[in-house]
């Protein structure tokens, strides 16, 4: 057991091509940020949790983020509809029980809020984004000036 503090790390990073790129916790993205030309907007937050100097783990609230471009030119909003099933799943699933059904509601919820956390990107796509958070955090951990990170 550490009787160390432990605190967290929150990392912004921009897909770039096939690289993820730090960005300030603050930038609003915009279409500039495309991943490729005509591509969407994929940006990552990853929430660390550092004890000392190093990185311990990476809590839920971690998330990717894909939003395409409208043709005006403005992001895509964020698409809440996973939410909003997940705070009715339970109802749902309860009054499919007292009816002497099985409800899976709860079970979609969870797999949309899946989906959308991930942006359904490629695992390979996914990993790389939490190497890069970490080289930043660490190097940020070290006094070093770093765009991206934000320690709390």
């Amino acid at each position: 057991m550490t009787d160390q503090t432990q605190r967290i790390a929150i990392c912004h990073l921009l897909l770039r091509g096939t690289r993820w790129m730090p960005v300030s916790v603050n930038r609003k993205l915009g279409p500039s940020d495309r991943c490729t030309p005509g591509g969407a907007v994929i940006s990552a937050v990853l929430c660390a949790v550092i004890e000392g100097d190093a990185v311990v783990g990476w809590t839920e609230g971690s998330g990717f983020m894909v939003r395409e471009i409208g043709a005006d030119g403005t992001l895509a909003p964020i698409d809440l509809t996973p939410s909003a099933l997940a705070l009715d799943a339970g109802y749902y699933d309860a009054r499919a029980a007292a009816a002497g059904a099985v409800g899976i509601s709860s079970l979609i919820a969870e797999r949309r809020i899946h989906g959308q956390k991930t942006g359904n990107l490629s695992p390979g796509l996914r990993e790389s984004a939490f190497e890069r958070a970490e080289v930043q955090i660490l190097d940020k951990l070290q006094g070093h000036s770093v765009v991206g990170v934000l320690l709390v």
